[in-house]
C-alpha cells in the first residue's frame, strides 16, 4: 500500500444517443458533480496535495457517504484512511445502516476495529482465499468501485482509479453480491441482470469466482479487438490472457502493456515470457505501485475493478469487474495509460521482488 493523490478527476455525463462525458472542473469541491451518473477519479502521486495527503480521490467518496440517508454496504480489502472511517461512523451514528465486510486476515487493522467498537457490524470472509473487492453501495442507488483500496498508499502514492456508478441497476447487482458474501456464500451467480445501461452507455458487471469472467467476457472481448489493446496490470500471471495478447499482435493489433515493477523476474508472471516474445510490455517506472487492473480495447471498451489478471482472481478470490463501452471514458483511461507508459521502462529488472501469489 502507499500514499498518493488525485489530480485527474473525471465526471462522466451522458449526452446524446451513444453517451458522452464532460470532465468536472478540477477546482470544484468534492461532491458538486453528483448529478453525473458515471464519474471517474484518478490518483495523482507526486503532486503537492498528494505529498500533504489532502484532496485525494477518497474525498469524493466521503461526500457521497455524508449524503447517505438509508444504507451503506462496503466490501473493502484494506482500509487505513481515518477520514473514510470517520465518515462511516458518523453515518452509523445518524441512523444509516452501515455494514462492512473485509478479508478475515485484515480484521485486525485499526480502522476495522474502531468501526466495530463504534457499533458498526464488521465481518470477515472466513476463508483462505481473498475477499479482494473494493466497492461500496450507497442508498441502493450508487456504487463506488475500481482498483483503489481505501488506504493512504491507495489514495496518495499508487496509480489507481475510483469509479462511481449512479445506477439503481448497478446497486441491485452489487447488493445481491454483497448479501451473498455477508452470508458466507462465495460462488453463486447473481439473479440480477449483469448487463444494463447508464444513460444509454452499456455496462457489464461481473463477480469472481461466480461468473467465469475471463472465459465469458474478457477473452471474447479481446478477440474482437481490431486496432489496439492497452493494459495496466498490478499482477499479470494469466497464461490464457497472455496467449490471446500474443495472437492479437500477430494479426496486427497494437498491444501495449505496463505492469507493476514487481512482475519482472518472477516465474509466475507473464512479464519475462512476453518480453522474450518481443511483445511491447514494460515495467512501471514510478516509485510506488501501479495498482490498476485496466484494459482499454479499441479506444472504446474499458475493463476495470478489483480483478487482477491472474488465476486466483478468476477462480478463488472474491472480485468484481466492470466493462463499460464508451469512447469518452476510454479516452480518459487512454490518457492515464499514456502517462504511465511514457514513464515506464522496457528493460528487464536486475533484481527480484517478492510477488504475493494470492492476487
Amino acid at each position: 500500500m502507499k500514499f498518493f493523490l488525485l489530480a485527474l478527476i473525471l465526471s462522466l455525463t451522458a449526452c446524446g444517443g451513444s453517451g458522452g462525458f464532460t470532465p468536472a472542473s478540477q477546482t470544484s469541491p468534492p461532491g458538486t458533480n453528483s448529478n453525473d451518473n458515471i464519474q471517474l477519479y484518478f490518483s495523482r502521486p507526486g503532486t503537492a496535495d498528494a505529498d500533504r495527503y489532502i484532496n485525494g480521490p477518497e474525498e469524493y467518496l466521503i461526500s457521497a457517504i455524508r449524503r447517505a440517508d438509508r444504507s451503506i454496504d462496503m466490501a473493502m480489502y484494506e482500509l487505513s484512511l481515518r477520514n473514510v472511517m470517520q465518515s462511516l461512523i458518523d453515518a452509523h451514528q445518524r441512523g444509516v445502516r452501515v455494514r462492512v465486510l473485509t478479508d478475515t486476515d485484515n480484521l485486525g487493522w485499526e480502522r476495522f476495529k474502531e468501526m466495530a467498537t463504534a457499533g458498526i457490524p464488521v465481518r470477515g470472509d472466513q476463508r483462505s482465499a481473498l475477499m479482494h473487492n473494493k466497492f461500496l453501495i450507497i442508498d441502493h442507488q450508487e456504487v463506488w468501485t475500481g482498483s483503489m483500496n481505501l488506504t493512504y498508499f491507495g489514495a496518495y502514492r499508487n496509480r489507481e482509479n475510483l469509479l462511481r456508478l449512479q445506477s439503481v441497476q448497478a446497486a441491485a447487482n452489487y447488493t445481491e453480491e454483497f448479501n451473498q458474501l455477508w452470508a458466507g456464500i462465495h460462488n453463486q451467480a447473481n439473479a440480477a441482470d449483469n448487463y444494463f445501461s447508464i444513460d444509454k452507455i452499456p455496462v457489464d458487471v461481473f463477480f469472481s469466482p461466480d461468473d467465469n469472467f475471463r472465459s465469458t467476457r474478457l477473452l471474447p472481448l479481446l478477440r474482437q479487438a481490431k486496432q489496439s489493446v492497452h493494459m495496466l496490470a498490478f499482477a499479470f500471471t494469466s497464461r490464457d490472457i497472455a496467449t490471446e495478447l500474443v495472437a492479437l499482435k500477430q494479426r496486427g493489433v497494437e498491444v501495449k502493456i505496463v505492469v507493476d515493477s514487481s512482475q519482472s523476474g518472477q516465474t509466475s508472471s507473464q512479464y519475462d515470457d512476453l518480453l522474450a516474445q518481443q511483445m511491447d510490455i514494460r515495467r512501471d517506472g514510478q516509485a510506488f505501485k501501479l495498482h490498476h487492473k485496466v484494459i482499454i480495447i479499441d479506444q472504446r471498451h474499458v475493463i476495470t475493478g478489483s480483478y487482477n489478471f491472474s488465476e486466483n482472481a478468476e477462480s478463488r478470490n472474491d472480485e468484481n469487474s466492470v466493462v463499460i463501452e464508451n469512447e469518452a471514458l476510454a479516452n480518459r483511461f487512454e490518457q492515464e495509460f499514456s502517462d504511465i507508459y511514457n514513464r515506464s521502462t522496457a528493460r528487464p529488472a536486475v533484481y527480484r521482488d517478492v510477488i504475493d501469489t494470492r492476487f
